[in-house]
């Protein structure tokens, strides 16, 4: 069913499974260095003389030499193991692209140059996830080192504002990063169809992302392509960084690096004049130039080629604009400083002003405990980046246990980590409980607006006319989308001039992304 792959590494040391937590495997052990090994599937399959024709839930029916009542005993996990090197139909779909391992694909996300991102959900667990899909023929060893980094960082890594990964299944010729399905989409292209955001929403995003950041640093992991593209929406008002094909695991803090990479227009004046660069500061750099893209729906420094990005880089010179708060605006400036001893560093930020403005949700009591007291400090990020409720391990052991997956069989299976079709299970049912856990709660800006339109409707509500100015539509004006329309009370709608011409929208991306970049 799934070869063995030939995209190797040596295989990562063991790990103690803890019974105490069955959490223990999600929050995958750092000593796991994870990298690539051979992945192959025991199928479980029980001889019986019999010869019957059942019906799959997954379509279509096939021919077995398995009782259909013995079948029908099986753990819903010995099913689809049987079922992955028995059922005829799942055969065909995996020989046509349809499905790899327990994952079956609904659709295409997007493409780059080395991969592919489609829709897929798990067989046993029904979970929607996105699987980036590597072609290992156009993989030169650049992008294979870039990959394994990505997926050192993915599996290692585990905070709430980090993209999660599921699971890693290879097969000859292919690599599948099995993630969480971000339905939002990405930050950069909220922006460009729709604006900037107002600043409530930018301070809940902006923290978010800052906390992730934290976490990485904190375990010595430096980023070094933060930017609107790698910031994903995946709820209302929740987002997560992702992609980690240029992050690096650092000996020490201090450690200086050597290898130029990321997004030009996020890149630190460093990493043009000097040989060498701290991870922390580049990265804390980019994060300013993303504070102001979201603030402002600009980039702070534009050109129309990398030469001319340089030089405005090197120079230092932007302006905020005047609609940004003051507070904003010294938060950039304090952060876009030329000297890394100079600029802001990840403390000074975390106890800023502009960070802790009053505003419903920084007031607003806490959704849940236990939290993810291990990677936010309570006395400075906002509550919303604290208030993330830990899946509760019973219920997932419960989960696991109705599926058929025993703790032993869990425990034979630590040592490998994403390479694990049963970490993979386990990781994507702690997921599930996660999100179950913490429904999706409004942003500073969105309550505002349902307040404000609450409070106009109550204002025509109340201004007579027999009770039928009610309803009547309330006037929608939306200000910093791309096509700009205002709803008028009496239902019309005219167009408003397009204040973002396709150069600027190119402009907000710079059009001089680096081609290493590229990959999805």
């Amino acid at each position: 069913m799934v070869a063995s792959a030939t995209f190797l590494s040596p295989s990562p040391p063991a790990t103690t499974f803890s019974s105490s937590s069955s959490a223990s495997l999600f929050l995958h052990s750092a000593q796991t260095a994870p990298a690539f090994r051979r992945i192959s599937y025991s199928y479980y399959g029980r001889k019986s003389s019999a010869d019957s024709c059942y019906s799959s839930n997954d379509g279509g029916s096939r021919r077995t030499s398995l009782d259909s009542t013995i079948y029908a005993a099986m753990s819903p996990y010995e099913r689809t193991l049987y079922d992955l090197s028995h059922n005829e139909q799942w055969i065909r779909d995996a020989a046509l692209g349809k499905r790899v391992g327990f994952y079956r694909f609904k659709g295409d996300l997007g493409s780059g140059n080395f991969s592919q991102v489609r829709l897929a959900f798990h067989t046993l667990t029904k979970a929607k996830v996105a699987i980036k899909i590597l072609d290992k023929t156009k993989l030169d060893e650049k992008t294979r080192r870039m990959l394994r980094r990505e997926i050192i960082s993915m599996d290692v890594l585990q905070h709430p504002h980090l993209i999660p990964l599921f699971e890693v299944v290879e097969t000859l010729s292919k690599v599948h990063l099995v993630m969480e399905y971000a339905r939002g989409g990405e930050l950069y292209r909220k922006i460009s169809l729709e604006g900037k955001l107002n600043e409530g929403s930018a301070r809940s995003v902006y923290a978010q992302v800052m906390s992730a950041v934290e976490h990485m640093h904190s375990k010595n992991f430096f980023h070094r392509d933060i930017k609107a593209e790698n910031v994903f929406y995946v709820g209302p008002d929740q987002v997560k960084l992702g992609d980690f094909g240029f992050s690096i695991l650092a000996n020490t803090p201090d450690q200086q690096l050597k290898t130029f990479c990321g997004s030009p227009p996020y890149a630190a004046p460093e990493l043009f004049q000097d040989d060498s660069y701290l991870g922390g500061p580049v990265d804390i750099w980019a994060s300013g130039v993303l504070l102001f893209f979201i603030v402002t729906g600009s980039m702070p420094f534009q050109a129309n080629t990398v030469s001319g990005m340089k030089k405005l880089i090197l120079e230092g010179k932007f302006d905020v604009p005047p609609f940004v708060s003051k507070d904003c605006g010294n938060l950039i400036r304090g952060i876009l400083k030329q000297r890394p001893s100079e600029r802001h560093t990840m403390q000074d930020i975390k106890s800023h002003s502009w960070i802790h403005h009053k505003s419903i949700w920084s007031r607003r009591p806490s959704l849940s405990s236990p939290t993810h007291q291990n990677h936010v400090d309570e006395k400075h990020w906002p509550r919303t980046v604290q208030d993330v409720r830990l899946a509760d391990p019973d219920d997932v052991a419960t989960e696991m246990e109705r599926l058929g997956i025993t703790k032993e069989m869990l425990e034979a299976e630590t040592d490998r980590g994403a390479r694990s079709s049963l970490i993979g299970i386990h990781r994507i049912l702690s997921h599930t409980l996660h999100i179950r856990g913490n429904p999706p709660t409004l942003s500073p800006g969105t309550m505002t607006r349902i307040a404000s339109a609450k409070a106009e409707s109550d204002d025509n509500a109340g201004s007579g006319g027999g009770g039928r100015a009610s309803e009547q539509p309330i006037k929608k004006v939306v200000t910093s989308s791309p096509t700009r329309s205002i709803q008028e009370k009496d239902g019309s709608s005219k167009k408003l001039t397009r204040h973002l011409t396709k150069d600027k929208l190119i402009k907000l991306q710079s059009a001089v992304k680096s081609k290493a970049c590229s990959i999805l």
